[in-house]
């Protein structure tokens, strides 16, 4: 079942922070899947776009935002259940950084 809070399969935004709530497919209705900054009308808004080049779009869009901590910096300063509880009461994204179990993998 949808949920708002289900990320963008795209981007990794939350629909719920989407001002129209998600993209629209072909026939007018919401996109349950993708972004409205991903997905108009049925189609992706940069179909070209490289992995790479998303989360450099993604990485850019929320250091500009203000809300984007490394795990790392914050792990090194809690333990991981005290970094969690910090960033899930405020709201933040956390990038872990890559590993084999969690190459390109954004916690929210």
């Amino acid at each position: 079942m949808f949920s708002p809070k289900d990320p963008c399969q795209s981007c990794g935004m939350p629909l719920s922070k989407d001002p129209q709530k998600g993209g629209t497919k072909s026939d007018g209705t919401k996109s349950t899947d993708y972004s409205s900054y991903c997905y108009q009308n049925g189609s992706f808004t940069e179909p070209d776009i490289t992995v790479q080049d998303m989360i450099k779009k993604v990485d850019a869009k929320l250091r500009g935002m203000w809300i984007l901590f490394h795990w790392e910096i914050l792990h090194e300063r809690y333990s991981e259940p005290q970094a969690l509880e910090i960033a899930h009461s405020s709201n933040w994204v956390l990038i872990r950084p890559p590993n084999e179990a969690n190459l390109g993998t954004i916690a929210s």
